[in-house]
């Protein structure tokens, strides 16, 4: 494996473990769905501390899920290549930006800077950058997906398929979180088939 692929790995990895304790331990317990404002209020100004750390771990995992995708682009052709880092980066951007408005809606609420009405304009803001974030992140896993199709082989056509599972989690939101958390280590997996399954010949390759 080059250095790249390495480090698309390790970022892969530590995205999606860096997702998943933000959203089931460290915001345990985070209002959801239909919260009123009044429990948005007490829920960002008990848990201030934990969130704010939660979000910091999150914005570093947005850039973990950028650079995940690092050895999978370093084998496409430049144009592809410009799609796949453009549309992930827009993506990242939304991501990125709710974990901020959280972290600052976390401060305002521990000091009583907020009413109940502004933590629930707040919260929903958040809430629309992150759901923004995460089905603007199905159009770089459908360009990968279909630049995987143009290998022709087997690894491709599965990597492919559970691509396109993903994209579709992400936008519809039927399965929850698990699309999300699974589609840095989807990346990696590209990644890693350029690298050590057929490296600089075959499926990957943009020669190929």
């Amino acid at each position: 494996m080059s250095r790249l692929a390495w480090i698309a790995a390790a970022s892969g990895v530590f995205a999606a473990a860096a997702f998943t304790l933000c959203e089931e331990v460290i915001w345990h317990g985070q209002p959801s769905g239909s919260a009123d404002g009044a429990a948005i209020l007490a829920y960002y100004g008990d848990h201030a501390a934990a969130v704010q750390v939660g979000d910091v771990l999150w914005v570093l995992a947005v850039a973990a899920l950028c650079l995940s995708a690092a050895a999978i682009v370093g084998e496409m052709a430049d144009q592809v290549r410009r799609l796949t880092v453009l549309s992930l980066l827009l993506a990242a951007g939304l991501l990125a930006a709710a974990g901020v408005a959280a972290f600052f809606l976390a401060l305002s609420a521990s000091g009583g800077q907020l009413d109940a009405a502004g933590a629930l304009t707040s919260w929903q803001r958040e809430g629309a950058l992150y759901n923004g974030g995460r089905i603007l992140l199905a159009l770089p896993l459908l360009v990968v997906t279909g630049w995987l199709v143009g290998r022709r082989t087997p690894v491709a056509v599965v990597l492919a398929v559970v691509g396109i599972g993903l994209a579709a989690g992400n936008v519809v939101g039927v399965l929850g979180q698990v699309p999300f958390l699974l589609t840095p280590l989807w990346l990696v997996a590209g990644g890693l088939a350029a690298a050590v399954v057929v490296p600089n010949r075959g499926m990957l390759s943009p020669s190929a």
